[in-house]
C-alpha cells in the first residue's frame, strides 16, 4: 500500500518526538512510513543523549496508553449499567469508553449490557408466561 500523498513533504516538519512515536508504535503505521521516519531521524543526526531521552518518553507514553486500554470497568459502574443502561444509554457509554482509549472498559460495558438485556428479557418472558 502506498504512502498518502504529501507524506514525504510532511515528514521533515514533524518533531523528533513525533517521529520516535511513529517508530515506537510501528503497528499503527505502514512499514514504508516507519522506514521513512527512521531515515528522517538518521538525517537529523541527533546527539545520543537526546535520542535516548526522546525514545524513553515515547516508550513511556506507549506504556501509559496500553495501561489505559487495559483498565477494567469498576463493579459499581457494572451494576449501574446492569440496572439502568441495558439500551441505548449503555451503548453510548461503551462507544464513549472506546473513543477515549479504554478498550477493556468498552468491552466490559458491552458484555454487561448483553447480560443485562438477556436477564430482563428472561424476566419478561417469565412474567408473560406466568400472566
Amino acid at each position: 500500500m502506498p504512502l498518502p500523498e504529501g507524506f514525504d513533504e510532511q515528514l521533515p516538519l514533524k518533531t523528533d518526538a513525533e517521529l520516535y512515536e511513529m517508530v515506537v508504535n510501528k503497528d499503527d503505521y505502514l512499514p514504508e512510513a516507519i522506514a521513512a521516519a527512521k531515515a528522517e531521524l538518521n538525517k537529523r543526526n541527533l546527539p545520543a543523549e537526546k535520542v535516548e531521552q526522546i525514545k524513553t518518553a515515547a516508550l513511556s507514553e506507549k506504556a501509559a496508553v496500553e495501561s489505559k486500554a487495559q483498565e477494567r470497568l469498576s463493579w459499581p459502574m457494572r451494576i449501574l449499567i446492569f440496572i439502568f443502561c441495558a439500551g441505548i444509554l449503555g451503548a453510548v457509554l461503551a462507544v464513549y469508553y472506546d473513543s477515549k482509549g479504554y478498550k477493556r472498559k468498552a468491552a466490559d460495558c458491552w458484555l454487561t449490557m448483553g447480560i443485562s438485556f438477556l436477564f430482563y428479557l428472561a424476566i419478561g418472558v417469565l412474567a408473560w408466561l406466568a400472566g
